[in-house]
């Protein structure tokens, strides 16, 4: 009986406890429905384990509660806080609707809850009945997508779990259903038992390791459709240029005619200023970061935002992929900008420069207004926290995490004097002439 109540209500309970924790904590389940069976289903056992202990009530639940929170908070990312509440609501809902249901059982049969406690079948009906309506809960929430809190995280977040990981929670999954079958069921076919589980694990975790492995494949192609796009479009920004050339050496051609050496130099100067701001990102060595920088030029544009460029060093020294180095800097230069115009535009310039100094590499970008309050410019880096309305709050999150995985550093300053300023170093792999 034991095991027929762990299969049939412990893990159905644990699954849809899981789902309500992750809706009302403002968490898409579509982005990340592996994860969330693969920790359920651990959850599960960890809990049918514990009902087994000999502990108290009292310990048996703190447990649960802990060990739940933690493994949440480990898989998801989500903030404590956010969970924590999410978890408080879900088991007071949970308990509500147990004692409903097994007040109206005992009502209906004549006994009492002690006297329930010694008939498993009717502890399993009533508890398959807490379960629907649970479910049926769920289902309105999730129509509704009603969350407790105000902003959603994004889905967008990098997943934080490797194969490595998924290893570990499946060995931990496999000791607990081999205890939970101790437990059960004694010694008698462990063995066999124990072999089938190691090979469906084994089945598992290769499965898992393939679907990473898409899932990295799919982000990368995503990445290199942008950066084609950025190359295309510098290209054709060239072939302009060079098209019209003819024409512009016609106009000149009859402004010296006709002596109007006035409107010759005006008309020479805005040439030259339109040529040098193509010339200004023209790296020779790194096709995709003028591409990108190209990009942003006119992009920016065409809001009245200006785009200082300062490059003294082309980034190829890193040995950074340069799909990572345009993430960085097309997360930064898109941040300062978003700022720029949710704030009113209080400035409408942004500065990005790059230099080789001491055997580094450095990244600056700068705008003078808008500052960053001091206590949000650590929460800035967070996973989903963002001060704009209908942001993911994701980009600079993404440009923390690609700093420190390419052994870089990363500061911000925002004060009256140098504005807001986020300065990148990294190392270079090559040495400096």
């Amino acid at each position: 009986m034991d095991l027929i109540k762990f299969f049939f209500y412990t893990i159905p309970e644990m699954f849809l406890i899981m789902a309500f924790v992750l809706t009302l904590s403002g968490f898409s389940l579509k982005e990340k429905r592996t994860n969330y069976f693969i920790t359920s289903l651990l959850l599960a056992c960890f809990v049918g384990i514990l009902n087994h202990s000999q502990f108290d009530d009292s310990i048996r639940l703190s447990l649960q509660f802990l060990i739940t929170l933690s493994v949440i908070k480990f898989v998801f990312n989500i903030p404590i806080l956010r969970i924590f509440i999410s978890m408080i609501v879900t088991l007071v809902t949970l308990q509500i609707m147990e004692f409903i249901t097994y007040t109206t059982i005992s009502t209906i049969t004549g006994n009492n809850i002690e006297q329930m406690k010694h008939l498993p079948l009717l502890i399993l009906i009533g508890g398959w009945i807490d379960l629907i309506i649970l479910s049926a809960i769920y289902y309105v929430v999730r129509r509704k997508e009603f969350s407790i809190f105000k902003k959603n995280l994004s889905e967008g977040a990098p997943a934080t779990i490797s194969v490595y990981t998924y290893i570990i929670l499946t060995f931990m999954y496999l000791l607990t259903i081999v205890l939970e079958f101790l437990f059960t069921n004694g010694k008698e076919l462990f063995n066999t038992g124990l072999l089938t589980l190691i090979f469906f694990q084994i089945l598992l975790i290769l499965l898992i390791k393939e679907m990473i492995h898409a899932n990295q494949r799919e982000t990368e192609l995503q990445i290199y459709k942008e950066y084609i796009e950025n190359v295309n479009s510098l290209f054709t920004t060239i072939r302009a240029q060079r098209h019209d050339f003819s024409n512009h050496i016609q106009v000149l051609y009859i402004f010296a005619k006709q002596k109007d050496h006035g409107k010759m130099i005006q008309y020479l100067e805005e040439l030259t200023g339109e040529i040098k701001s193509i010339n200004e990102v023209l790296l020779s060595d790194n096709p995709g970061l003028s591409a990108l920088l190209q990009t942003k030029l006119a992009q920016f544009q065409q809001e009245g935002i200006q785009l200082e460029l300062k490059l003294h060093s082309s980034l190829t020294e890193t040995g950074i992929k340069i799909i990572e180095l345009n993430q960085i800097i097309g997360n930064l230069l898109d941040n300062a900008a978003d700022a720029i115009r949710n704030s009113g535009y209080p400035c409408n310039g942004i500065k990005l420069s790059t230099q080789r100094i001491d055997g580094k590499v450095r990244i600056q970008v700068q705008n003078d207004r808008p500052l960053i309050p001091p206590n949000l410019q650590r929460k800035i880096f967070e996973y989903g926290f963002s001060t704009k309305e209908n942001h993911t709050g994701i980009g600079l999150a993404i440009v923390s995490d690609l700093v420190k995985k390419n052994k870089g550093t990363l500061q911000l300053e925002s004060n009256e004097t140098k504005g807001t300023l986020f300065t990148i170093e990294f190392p270079s792999k090559k040495k400096f002439k």
